[in-house]
C-alpha cells in the first residue's frame, strides 16, 4: 500500500514537471538565419542565463544560424 501511494505521488511529480518543457515554441534554424539580430539577442540570452544548448533546441537553432547562416570572409589559402 505504501509503495503504490509513493509511485502514484513520483509519477504525478513526473507529469507535472514534464509540463515545464519549453520546446513548443522554439523557432526554426531558417527563421533564425532570416532574422540575425533576434539569434544574435537569443544566444547572449541563452549564454547569459548558462542554458544547456543540448538541452533547449530554440537556444540550439540560434546558435546554429550564426555558426551556419551569417556573412563571413574565408581565409586565404595556404600553402605549407
Amino acid at each position: 500500500m505504501r509503495n503504490n501511494i509513493f509511485f502514484a505521488v513520483l509519477a504525478s511529480f513526473a507529469v507535472l514537471l514534464s509540463g515545464c518543457s519549453d520546446h513548443g515554441d522554439a523557432k526554426s534554424v531558417s527563421y533564425y538565419k532570416e532574422h540575425m539580430d533576434e539569434a544574435e539577442q537569443k544566444q547572449a540570452q541563452c549564454q547569459e542565463d548558462q542554458v544547456d544548448f543540448q538541452k533547449n533546441e530554440d537556444c540550439r537553432n540560434a546558435a546554429d544560424a550564426i555558426m551556419n547562416g551569417g556573412d563571413f570572409t574565408p581565409s586565404p589559402h595556404k600553402e605549407w
